[in-house]
């Protein structure tokens, strides 16, 4: 099987390894505005052949020299934006053999499914919504574990069929993908609730705090804790969050509008000094969130790290990092934790994946570390 990737960053090149990890395909192409990009995916042998967008980021430009690496494609992701989504599907028609399908990996599905259905593409287009991610962006950061166990929506328009479907989910479970089929409404739905509308509370509360600071910043430096848990998502990429809030701003106004009852209701109650209603607030968002399974990564990523309890006296830091990099362990984030709420230990190491976390933890421990495991519940 030859699969095209159209924009080779954080998601494009983190499909690309997981297809090269589980030998998935035979070969894969990929197309990007960034030839430093492409020059590194090639060096590192996660793809087979390479095509420069110039000026891709403003949209495609009037020649798409890509398409001829893509002819003999048997499925394209299109890893780019959601609003130049359609207008790549534009370019390649004409360009891909019969039966090619075209998928996506947008946050957002109702708007885009049905401009493709109406422009009628002779190739099927099946969308697709991978439940993993990240705040960084950019090929550097992609791994080939970040589909593993982690749900992934497609999305069938009226011009993909049953075969194309079944194609596109078993290469999507050969690299561990848990595949879900949803309509276009439902999924954006459900992307409102669980992710977009997160992502708005998450900004909103931070922007609330910056805005009500005291003159002497104390906020700021006491937001650590419970509040960097909460806001870590605020840290995404705007380009990325406008583009999803305009293309689900239906369905995220519709969300709003219940949260804005939720807090509503809530403040009315502890005005009137209701305290089996606040009690009864708190208890039902604990009991549902608990019964939360985490086995599987979401919307949201989920953070991989851990604390561990030593002296604070200088070179502790140093000594850490450079016991972990001895073997080959890399580390998204190391430091001191002045505000320890939620935190046994001094210091705090956050991980790109679950396996470096557990060979870290294993480490320091037989170290003679003590290093605490961040709770689940």
């Amino acid at each position: 099987m030859h699969i095209g990737i159209i924009g080779l960053g954080f998601m494009g090149g983190s499909l690309a390894k997981s297809f090269k990890k589980k030998k998935s395909v035979a070969k894969i192409t990929a197309c990007d505005k960034d030839p430093r990009v492409l020059q590194m995916a090639m060096e590192q042998k996660v793809i087979d052949a390479a095509a420069y967008l110039p000026g891709a980021d403003q949209g495609l430009p009037p020649s798409f020299p890509a398409v001829e690496t893509l002819y003999d494609c048997d499925i394209v992701f299109i890893c780019t934006p959601v609003h130049v989504t359609v207008p790549i599907i534009q370019k390649l028609r004409g360009h891909l053999k019969k039966g090619c399908i075209l998928t996506d990996i947008g946050s957002t599905k109702s708007e885009i499914v049905q401009r493709i259905e109406e422009l009628k593409p002779e190739y099927p287009f099946i969308g697709g919504h991978p439940m993993a991610g990240s705040e960084k962006k950019g090929f550097e950061y992609s791994t080939e574990i970040l589909l593993e166990n982690a749900y992934y929506l497609i999305i069938p328009s009226r011009n993909s069929d049953a075969d194309s479907v079944r194609i596109l989910s078993e290469l999507l479970k050969s690299i561990g993908a848990l595949v879900i089929t949803v309509d276009a409404d439902t999924h954006d739905y459900i992307t409102a609730a669980i992710s977009h509308v997160p992502h708005v509370i998450a900004s909103a509360l931070v922007n609330t705090v910056q805005k009500n600071d005291l003159p002497n910043k104390l906020m700021h430096t006491l937001a650590a804790g419970g509040f960097r848990d909460i806001t870590r998502i605020a840290s995404s990429s705007p380009e990325i969050w406008t583009d999803i809030s305009f293309s689900n701003k239906e369905q995220i106004f519709k969300l709003l509008r219940s949260f804005e009852e939720e807090l509503k209701s809530f403040r009315e109650e502890l005005e009137k000094n209701k305290n089996d209603k606040v009690y009864a607030f708190f208890e039902n968002a604990k009991k549902y969130r608990d019964s939360f399974e985490f086995r599987t990564t979401g919307a949201i990523q989920p953070v991989f790290e851990f604390s561990v309890s030593v002296e604070d006296r200088p070179g502790i830091i140093a000594r850490i990092a450079t016991l972990l990099a001895e073997e080959n362990i890399n580390i998204k984030n190391i430091g001191i934790v002045h505000n320890r709420e939620g935190f046994e230990g001094v210091l705090r190491i956050e991980f790109y994946n679950p396996e470096s976390m557990e060979r870290a933890y294993t480490l320091l421990r037989n170290t003679g570390y003590s290093v605490h495991p961040k709770e689940k519940k």
